[in-house]
């Protein structure tokens, strides 16, 4: 009977296996260099289309250890991972990804910043192929630290920094900036508050020191959560009200 419960046993776990694994799929992409993937995304509405932003690392036996290259590696798929395709994104020198975010096979924006600490937000509306720099030179400082850019759709999107000092603010604030036309400079892109908040030490919901936001649904609601209290940014209502 042991036996019997044994065998049974075994004939599931291996059907299960067999089940798991043909559920998964493994797709190496033609890459310009061998690479690891920093962030991958499904664009939102239509879950044939991820983009991913590589980078090279040193993997030794205690971690991996980041690799500076002239550019990033994006990846990408517009058939549900069936196949993929890569290519660059200028970003400076040695380059630092913080995000990628598709709209579409066609567009997706990245962000990062150089070595240098220059915060970069690209865009690309031909698959990839050419990358446009948006709002340059808008953060105010090197803190700042863009740690991302998000794009609801091809005109509403908001980008946020770690909180930085000014010449008006010398008390530390988030730097978060929208935009409802897809521009790609200056006055296309404006705070959601004025004035920005100041509070610090944001937690995650894994609760490690970090700095996040979390969205909501249009009309682009955002929080910022902190261990104490949070702050809600309407980010589709106009510049400076709270």
């Amino acid at each position: 009977m042991r036996a019997k419960l044994i065998c049974t046993c075994l004939i599931v776990f291996s059907l299960f296996a067999l089940e798991l694994s043909a559920q998964w799929q493994v797709y190496t992409p033609a890459l310009p260099d061998t690479v690891g993937t920093f962030d991958l995304r499904i664009a939102d509405g239509n879950d044939q289309v991820a983009w991913g932003v590589s980078m090279k690392y040193d993997v030794m036996p205690d971690g991996y250890y980041w690799l500076a290259m002239d550019s990033l590696i994006y990846t990408k798929t517009s058939d549900g991972g069936e196949t993929w395709t890569g290519g660059t994104i200028p970003m400076g020198p040695e380059p630092y990804a913080s995000n990628i975010c598709p709209v579409s096979a066609d567009m997706a924006w990245a962000s990062g910043l150089d070595f240098d600490y220059v915060n970069y937000i690209m865009r690309t509306t031909d698959g990839g192929q050419t990358w446009e720099r948006q709002f340059e030179e808008g953060f105010v400082a090197a803190t700042s630290y863009i740690n991302f850019v998000h794009f609801w759709d091809e005109q509403n999107g908001i980008a946020m920094g770690d909180p930085a000092e000014s010449d008006t603010h010398p008390t530390p604030f988030f730097e978060i900036y929208k935009t409802d036309d897809g521009e790609k400079t200056g006055p296309g892109w404006t705070p959601p508050i004025s004035p920005l908040p100041s509070r610090m030490n944001m937690v995650t919901q894994t609760f490690t020191t970090w700095w996040a936001i979390t969205f909501g649904s249009v009309p682009l609601i955002s929080a910022i959560i902190r261990d104490t209290g949070s702050f809600i940014l309407p980010t589709g209502a106009p510049p400076g009200r709270p």
